[in-house]
């Protein structure tokens, strides 16, 4: 973007979608980038925007926003939004980044306007904005407010531009914004990186099963072994959990290279950059992939 229109709720789509049915948005390179809105002020942008619609598969594309636009609770800068009706929506395969300094979601789906059915697997997600205890100041790498959702083994990772505090709203899954109607989600072996304790966070749920969600902890207060699974304060009906575990970051490496002790020296590793999502400078790529996060070092 290279104006920004003199209006309320300035918001760019790069591919909008609805009241369609056997959609493929696939192979696709999207990046957006809005240089023009300043910290402190709301912009709205969106990669794909699909909304009313059946048998929708978004597989196998590059995704990446960048803005210096946003501010707590208020703009978006999500690669992917999804709004009900809906059902059969497959989002698989996909490499998916996004930078701002306000609320980020690297997939959002609600069911506000009617049901939903989503299915997100196998997906690279890399999300930084700014995290707050505000309900809409939210930092993840997907919120599902779906009828129904499955979410497996996505890997994620998340980071506020500020300093995370206890009830900052910042997770690798959740379901945080509440929105009427049941909630059944099926999430498991979803791996998390990054400034939260918090894998899974779940509003509400029904008949729901969250297991072996693992989130690496890069926080000071992280404790190895705790659970990673976060339960909201309204109803959670027959909702099983097990298996969710929380690694900090500097165990992770200890454990990787008994070498690194931590002192500083050589053999240590920055337990601040996620070993499996590409930075800047990996494989090659002399800090000019458009895919890694250039916020992280």
């Amino acid at each position: 973007m290279n104006k920004r229109p003199a209006i309320q709720y300035t918001t760019l789509d790069s591919i909008s979608v609805s009241q369609s049915e056997n959609v493929l948005i696939s192979n696709n390179s999207i990046f957006m980038t809005d240089f023009v809105t300043p910290q402190g002020v709301e912009n709205f942008l969106y990669g794909i925007n699909a909304y009313n619609l059946n048998d929708l598969l978004i597989t196998n594309n590059s995704i990446s926003i960048i803005t210096t636009g946003g501010k707590l609770a208020l703009g978006t800068a999500y690669p992917i939004q999804i709004a009900g009706p809906t059902s059969g929506i497959n989002i698989t395969e996909n490499n998916i980044s996004s930078v701002s300094n306000g609320p980020n979601l690297g997939i959002y789906s609600q069911n506000f306007f009617g049901d939903t059915e989503l299915f997100v697997s196998n997906n690279l997600i890399n999300i930084t904005g700014l995290a707050g205890q505000h309900e809409w100041s939210l930092v993840a790498g997907i919120e599902s407010q779906d009828t129904y959702s499955e979410i497996f083994n996505n890997t994620i990772e998340v980071h506020s531009i500020g300093e995370v505090k206890d009830g900052d709203n910042i997770y690798g899954v959740s379901y945080r914004q509440y929105t009427a109607d049941s909630h059944t989600f099926q999430i498991e072996d979803n791996t998390v990186y990054g400034d939260t304790k918090t894998a899974v966070y779940l509003l509400d749920s029904d008949d729901s099963n969250v297991k072996n969600n693992t989130v690496i902890s890069t926080l000071d207060d992280a404790k190895t072994g705790d659970d990673s699974f976060r339960k909201g304060n309204y109803t959670h009906t027959n909702t099983n959990d097990e298996g969710n575990r929380v690694i900090r970051a500097d165990d992770y490496y200890r454990n990787m290279n008994p070498n690194v002790n931590g002192d500083g020296d050589s053999t240590d590793t920055n337990p601040h950059v996620n070993p499996l999502i590409p930075h800047q400078g990996d494989n090659g790529d002399s800090g000019q992939n458009p895919m890694v996060n250039p916020a992280i070092p």
